[in-house]
């Protein structure tokens, strides 16, 4: 339990004793709380949260040699078919509540397998008598972003000096003018901001990537879709009756323009930054022709909801985006759902999405600073990311998330920007996150990355040709969604790039600050987007999967199979491609797991262990096809059930 949370537990046993043992089980502390001071007609926004949750490591399993494509639409129609199954009787009874009134905005999610809606005490007393729920929760609103305030960390002696790289192959004709950061880059009158400079991310363009046709789901307060920088390049949802780039979960509608009045426009800023592409004048974004999808999680004052949050998460994958960037988060003594958002955010590694979000601004609040740790970086960026170097946990701790710090143009540490480490030791219903406890110097260590966040100019939500500067803003805000841009340039050169592959590159070619290696400031470092891409291996689609695979047992030796196949020369696009190797997978059941066997560069294998002392056996198998970068087909046509049985005693 969150520690904030103590104070209203005795308040919340006392109150549970009305609605029996399972009501105990399922409703927060927090909800029963408000649910005492609700009349009785008062409807109240709740996430409910079913048991039954998806198998993370069988959904990893399933997909191992799908294409993207296949591996995204396999997921879906698996969660799906739970969440149909699990939520059937739970549905039933809140559309009937809907009809009297007693319930409003009722939906289901597949993600996480969680219903959400508004209903009143009476309603959430049933549910929770109700067999099948895990939990109950208050969905209140929050104010998701969080002040700054624009002053960096005084350089310490552990830091250094990082100066900007280019690669010797690019000779690019720009002269160096400060901007009000103190740096920046000008080409051809055309100025590019200090914090797209700063990561080389002008030098990408010059190698041809810009992030054409990679799609970035922009979860924040909408945007401006009619600024010119932006414009020729959001998201298409006509085809789904999104005629607006988006949609907007806080007013329940297809219009997610940008009206934020707290920090006018900060979804726009934040989506300049991705993907501004300079029309109007200044080149504030990393990836200028990535494709931006604009989901409206928060209202004008920056408030949201965690639901708010699910359902973008969703639609966003649904309608196919590439990577997510988030720029806002919970504070730990809100006591967000730890073990929802953890569920979901693993379930969009197996969908094979990074979800990239601001670490977070210390204290939001009087009296600023940061909180103690283990509860300085918020949520969701306190989730595991995808990839960790060596010694490696191992694939069950890793999830979607990378939290990117803040650091200025002088490559220091923002004074503002959240720090780890953080904890998992959380018991959860069904699955216990207690991969990270927290002790003086454990935890989990994040950051995971950091990016320019001091003094970042970008777009202006109410001019479609103008900019916030010519300061700008500062804040983990502002990090962000340089490395969402970053990851875009990315998957334009390869777009079958992994989670883990993603992270992987970004954090080893990371430009190294504060203590040698990784830690809870800089995380990895600062992003490079020029060495991570030029570390990017090409990708072209997958190879497709042998067809005509054949065996034969060898009459000589029947304990020796012999596989014969004709070898693959295109991808799954019908291009020309060069396969590497074939993998070969064996196993006793055609409907069980198959274990990788052996690998061969020839289009034929003999099976020399078929078969182990003097016992009557059946073996089948199938092959992948591996090309030059690694990339794996689906499974080929299977054989087996031969007419001789695979026996020794010749």
């Amino acid at each position: 339990m969150n520690r904030y949370m103590w104070s209203v537990v005795l308040f919340g046993a006392l109150l549970f004793g009305a609605y029996g043992a399972q009501a105990a089980d399922v409703v927060t502390p927090r909800l029963a709380e408000r649910m005492a001071q609700a009349g009785s007609d008062q409807l109240i926004r709740v996430n409910i949260i079913m048991q039954r949750q998806a198998d993370v490591a069988q959904l990893r399993a399933a997909t191992k040699g799908l294409s993207k494509a296949q591996k995204r639409q396999l997921v879906i129609d698996r969660l799906s078919e739970l969440a149909t199954e699990s939520q059937s009787g739970l549905l039933s009874l809140l559309e009937k509540a809907q009809a009297q009134g007693k319930v409003e905005r009722l939906g289901s999610l597949w993600l996480g397998n969680t219903v959400c809606c508004s209903a009143t005490k009476q309603i959430i007393d049933q549910v929770a008598a109700m067999s099948g729920i895990r939990s109950i929760d208050w969905d209140e609103f929050r104010q998701m972003l969080h002040k700054t305030m624009d002053k960096t960390q005084q350089p310490l002696s552990s830091l250094r000096s990082v100066k900007k790289t280019k690669s010797s192959a690019i000779q690019k004709a720009s002269i160096k003018i400060p901007d009000a950061a103190g740096q920046g880059d000008q080409s051809s009158g055309k100025e590019i901001v200090w914090g797209v400079s700063k990561i080389n991310a002008d030098d990408v363009w010059a190698l041809g990537y810009t992030g054409d046709g990679i799609i970035v789901g922009a979860l924040d307060t909408g945007v401006n879709y009619n600024h010119l920088d932006l414009q020729d390049h959001m998201w298409d949802g006509s085809a789904f009756g999104l005629y607006n780039h988006g949609y907007d979960f806080i007013n329940g509608d297809v219009d997610p323009m940008d009206d934020d009045s707290v920090s006018p426009g900060h979804g726009t800023h934040t989506a300049g930054t991705i993907a501004g592409d300079g029309t109007a004048g200044s080149q504030v974004g990393v990836a200028p022709d990535a494709i931006i999808m604009a989901m409206k999680i928060m209202d004008g004052a920056g408030s949201g909801t965690e639901s708010g949050v699910w359902y973008a998460m969703e639609y966003s994958v649904t309608w196919g985006a590439d990577v997510l960037s988030m720029s806002a988060g919970w504070v730990h003594e809100w006591d967000p759902d730890l073990c929802a958002w953890r569920a979901k955010c693993d379930v969009l590694l197996a969908l094979g999405i990074v979800f990239c979000t601001s670490a977070g601004n210390g204290r939001p609040y009087p009296p600023w600073g940061h909180f103690n740790i283990p509860d300085d970086i918020s949520t969701p960026a306190d989730v595991p990311a995808p990839w960790y170097p060596s010694p490696d946990p191992g694939d069950e701790h890793h999830s979607s998330i990378l939290a990117i710090g803040a650091t200025s143009s002088s490559d220091y540490i923002a004074s503002f920007s959240s720090y780890g480490p953080t904890e998992w030791d959380e018991s959860c219903t069904g699955h216990d996150y207690d991969d990270y406890p927290y002790d003086p110097g454990d935890g989990l260590m994040k950051p995971d990355l950091c990016a320019p966040g001091v003094s970042i100019k970008s777009l202006a939500h109410d001019n479609n040709s103008g900019y916030r500067g010519p300061y700008g803003w500062s804040g983990t805000s502002m990090s962000c969604p340089h490395v969402a841009g970053t990851i875009a340039l990315m998957l334009e050169k390869n777009p079958y790039l992994t989670p883990v592959e993603i992270d992987s590159i970004l954090e080893t070619t990371a430009i190294d600050r504060g203590p040698h290696g990784r830690d809870n400031e800089y995380g990895a470092g600062r992003i490079d987007a020029l060495a991570a891409v030029e570390a990017t291996p090409a990708g072209g689609a997958p190879p497709e999967a042998p067809d005509n695979v054949v065996a034969q047992v060898v009459a000589r030796h029947y304990n020796h199979l012999d596989l014969v196949w004709s070898s693959v020369t295109k991808d799954t696009s019908g291009g020309s491609i060069i396969v590497e190797y074939y993998v070969v997978y064996r196993g006793t059941d055609p409907e069980g797991t198959m274990d990788s066997l052996n690998a061969t560069s020839d289009t034929t294998y003999t099976d020399t262990t078929a078969a182990v002392g003097n016992v009557s056996i059946n073996h089948y198998y199938v092959l992948k096809a591996v090309d030059t970068g690694g990339q794996k087909s689906s499974e080929s046509n299977m054989v087996g059930e031969f007419d001789i049985f695979l026996i020794t005693g010749e």
